[in-house]
């Protein structure tokens, strides 16, 4: 009877050994296969450098799309987009335990096309200028540009970003595209003589009014800026409308002596015999009407370019301007007086009130008093009180 037992025990023991081994053998095989297991990754390469890891190959394509759609303009038809160097997707499979540190394709964009570096942004206030922006930044206003080369500097209006940061992309995005874009036909402005009005004096006899017209364009552009552009064709779809202005020819009587006797320069009043507030520096500004437009010169007698023209005015009553006009304060359009600098986009004139202004057009036409925005330089980018 005892034996029986005993062989009934050792037949339990048996059975539970076995299931203990059986437990300790799957537990192994989980741990082992946790240990061993392997996933999928894809890393993002400009050449041989690892740029961004991403955690699937639709990621991965996703990201190289990206960058090369990033710099196609809006309905274009793509020839060819190429980087430089290469940019590619490697898949890897690696361990659980050497799992990367994976990105979102979005951030692996936005890391290939700015270098890694945190692009800052300005937002553009009513006011400002390039200049302003550029120095307000610690930077130079060539420094300035070259951050901002896909941006056209003759048309800043408020509410435009511009890069404080120049973004190095790991790779140079070259796209050959074919680009439809409308273009504004810029009204011509004519003159007609008329002995109704004072020689310096001027009158919109019939407004004008911009055109437009559809280029299509075939463009190379790398990382968004245009290298080479061939024009394919032009369709005019309205037709622009000349501005008719009247020039005054009739002789103002002055009683300032203009004695041969005195030198040429005599028949000026000089900036001592005004008060200094902004209409005396417009009238001021005034008496140089008729003389010579000459590029980078300063006298305005014999001749200046129109930032000169502002330079000299100003300095008649020590004001230094700064470079590009971009000393003073800056007032909003709706608060211009008389003597207030307005800056176009590469252009500078003093406000007389009347909506007109003074400053050197042109060298065909010298210093003049115009209409606001005579000379078609687009709108007025910011205005500047001295005093």
């Amino acid at each position: 009877m005892n034996q029986l037992l005993n062989l009934k025990n050792n037949k339990y023991a048996v059975i539970g050994g076995i299931c203990l081994a059986a437990a300790l053998l799957m537990g192994i095989m989980i741990y082992g296969s946790k240990v061993y297991a392997t996933e999928d990754y894809w890393e993002i390469k400009a050449g041989d450098k690892t740029i961004a890891i991403v955690n699937s190959e639709r990621n991965a394509n996703k990201v190289i799309n990206g960058v090369k759609n990033n710099f196609v303009a809006a309905g274009a038809k793509v020839k060819s987009i190429t980087c430089e160097p290469e940019l590619k997707a490697v898949q890897k499979n690696l361990t659980s335990d050497k799992t990367p540190k994976t990105v979102s394709a979005k951030d692996a964009i936005n890391t290939i096309l700015t270098g890694g570096q945190e692009v800052k942004s300005y937002v553009v206030q009513d006011g400002d200028t390039p200049w302003d922006i550029a120095l307000n930044n610690n930077l130079s206003y060539d420094e300035f540009v070259a951050m901002n080369s896909d941006k056209d500097f003759s048309t800043v209006l408020p509410g435009d970003t511009f890069n404080l940061v120049e973004a190095k992309p790991y790779v140079n995005v070259k796209v050959d595209q074919v680009v439809t874009s409308n273009e504004v036909i810029v009204a011509e402005t004519t003159y007609e003589d008329t002995d109704s009005l004072y020689e310096d004096e001027e009158e919109v006899k019939e407004a004008g009014e911009n055109g437009a017209k559809e280029v299509v364009a075939r463009q190379i552009s790398v990382n968004g800026r245009v290298t080479e552009s061939t024009t394919i064709s032009e369709k005019v779809v309205k037709e622009a409308k000349n501005e008719i202005v009247s020039r005054g020819t009739k002789a103002r009587h002055s009683n300032k002596s203009n004695s041969s006797s005195r030198g040429s320069s005599s028949r000026y009043e000089s900036a001592a015999s005004y008060s200094g507030n902004g209409g005396s520096v417009a009238s001021f500004a005034t008496q140089f009407v008729g003389n010579p437009y000459v590029w980078g010169g300063k006298s305005l007698t014999n001749g200046c370019d129109c930032y000169g023209f502002v330079w000299a005015v100003y300095q008649q009553f020590g004001v230094n301007v700064g470079f590009g006009g971009t000393n003073g304060t800056p007032v909003s359009t709706g608060d211009m007086q008389p003597g207030d600098v307005l800056v176009y986009g590469g252009h500078y004139s003093i406000y007389i009130g009347g909506g007109q202004e003074v400053h050197a057009l042109n060298p065909s036409q010298g210093i003049m008093i115009t209409r606001q925005g005579a000379a078609n330089t687009g709108p007025v980018l910011s205005v500047r009180r001295y005093v």
